[in-house]
């Protein structure tokens, strides 16, 4: 998936953004050194199988992504393209000078998106690098999971 914007360059965060994120979760169940029993949560991306750790902070570089317009938001795909085939949309973001950003860490700024069950809360710390969009999506160069939710109570664990 990626972000189409109109913002050209990155900014820089002045503050920490509270963002959110969809991801999958499953139990691993295992025993630890000294032989215990143990259950934890396994947060994975939904779009890259990324593996997230809860208070890791993630670093990556963010890249403009040429002729990318993989949506996989029926929101950004119905703001920025509308009614145009898939075929028309290369045409479309160069006509309306839109960006396309590839990799980074993905998520959305506000904790509800249609089509998607948000139980995540992560962190874009100050002086991390961003682009967002028109519909409430951000990727940064940088991420931090602080809450995850537990899929057997639908209750946030925080770390």
């Amino acid at each position: 998936m990626c972000l189409i914007t109109y913002q050209k360059k990155a900014s820089v965060a002045k503050k920490d953004i509270v963002c959110y994120k969809a991801v999958n979760t499953a139990e691993s169940r295992f025993f630890d050194e000294e032989n215990r029993p143990r259950t934890e949560i396994v947060a994975t991306s939904k779009n890259h199988n990324f593996h997230w750790e809860i208070s890791v902070l993630y670093k990556t570089r963010m890249a403009k992504a040429k002729n990318d317009i993989a949506v996989a938001d029926d929101t950004v795909d119905e703001f920025y393209f509308g009614s145009a085939a898939f075929d028309q949309r290369a045409k479309t973001m160069r006509q309306n000078r839109l960006v396309s950003i590839g990799p980074g860490f993905h998520a959305f700024l506000h904790g509800s998106r249609k089509g998607y069950r948000i139980n995540a809360t992560c962190v874009i710390p100050k002086g991390s690098r961003y682009y967002r969009d028109a519909t409430g999506l951000i990727t940064a160069n940088q991420m931090k999971m602080t809450e995850l939710e537990n899929p057997q109570t639908s209750t946030k664990m925080n770390f």
